[in-house]
C-alpha cells in the first residue's frame, strides 16, 4: 500500500484551515468530541484555534494496523451509546463538534452520526432536557465519504490516495 507521510506542519496547515472553515460558517460548538486515537491531536488543535474549552473524548476504533476491523463495530457501539449519553449529561451541550483525523471510509463517523442520532431520540423520549443538541463533524483529511453522514463536515484537505501516516502513527 502506498504510504503518504504527513508532517507536524501539513496537521497544523489542515487544523487551520478546518477551523477557519467552521468560522466561515457562524457556527460555534460548545463542546468538542475527539474519536480516539485520531481525533485527539486534531481535537486539540481546533479547542484552541475556535476557543472551546469543553473537551471529551470516545472510542471507536474500526482500523487495528492498516487492516480494518469492522466487525468489532458492532461489539463498540452498546459502550459508545452509553459514553455519549454520559458526555451530554456532563456537558449539556447545544452544538457539538465530533472530530477525528481523516474520513476514509467514512465507517467510524457514520457510526457516531448513528450513535448520537440514537442518544437524542432516546433522550427526547425520557429527558428531553438533554436532547437539545446537534453535531457536526471536522476532520483534517477527507475523500468522499463525507456525503454518508446526515450533518456538515468541515475538512482541511482532501485525501490523497494512499494510506496517511501521521507523526503520532510512529516513533520515527
Amino acid at each position: 500500500m502506498n504510504k503518504i507521510y504527513i508532517s507536524d506542519k501539513q496537521i497544523k496547515e489542515a487544523a487551520v484551515k478546518t477551523a477557519e472553515k467552521i468560522e466561515a460558517s457562524k457556527w460555534k460548538p460548545d463542546l468538542i468530541i475527539a474519536v480516539t486515537r485520531g481525533g485527539l491531536i486534531p481535537a486539540g488543535y481546533l479547542s484552541y484555534f475556535l476557543d472551546v474549552t469543553n473537551v471529551d473524548v470516545i472510542k471507536l476504533q474500526t482500523y487495528e494496523g492498516e487492516t480494518q476491523t469492522l466487525k468489532q463495530i458492532n461489539e463498540q457501539e452498546y459502550q459508545l451509546q452509553v459514553d455519549l449519553q454520559k458526555i451530554i449529561k456532563k456537558w449539556k451541550p447545544t452544538n457539538i463538534l465530533v472530530v477525528d483525523d481523516l474520513i476514509d471510509t467514512g465507517t467510524t463517523l457514520a457510526t457516531v452520526d448513528t450513535m448520537l442520532l440514537t442518544v437524542k431520540n432516546y433522550f427526547s423520549m425520557t429527558e428531553p432536557k438533554f436532547a437539545k443538541f446537534e453535531w457536526k463533524f471536522a476532520v483534517l483529511y477527507s475523500n468522499d465519504n463525507m456525503n454518508m453522514l446526515r450533518n456538515e463536515t468541515y475538512f482541511g484537505k482532501g485525501k490523497p490516495d494512499g494510506w496517511l501516516v501521521f507523526p503520532w502513527d510512529e516513533r520515527d
